[in-house]
């Protein structure tokens, strides 16, 4: 993409409709969390970090606190996985765009 061009629009379409209110997969639902995400930065006091620490929005998510969320997060991804190797993955927050790429090939 050029610096004279504009991005095209997309429509992202909300899980809510396949999905019941008890069913825990609906939280993987991408408009859900852009709702939550935009509901939670709109505080007047809002900070500027894309990362708002959960138990105090007004306050930015720790370095720390992201680097084990995206751990955590991987681990549990890979832990269905039936290669046992996966399971006992031991993630860096340094190893995440490694991790990624090889996932990709």
């Amino acid at each position: 993409m050029d610096a004279q061009s504009t991005p095209r629009e997309f429509c992202i379409k909300s899980l809510a409709t396949v999905m019941g209110s008890e069913d825990v997969e609906r939280l993987l639902c991408p408009v859900r969390a852009l709702r939550h995400y935009l509901h939670r930065t709109s505080l007047p006091t809002r900070p500027r970090n894309l990362f708002l620490a959960v138990k105090c929005p007004s306050r930015p998510m720790s370095k720390a606190a992201i680097s084990f969320f995206l751990q955590d997060t991987i681990k549990s991804a890979h832990a269905s996985f039936p290669d046992s190797s996966c399971r006992e993955l031991k993630v860096r927050a340094h190893d995440i765009r490694g991790i990624a790429t090889f996932m990709l090939m």
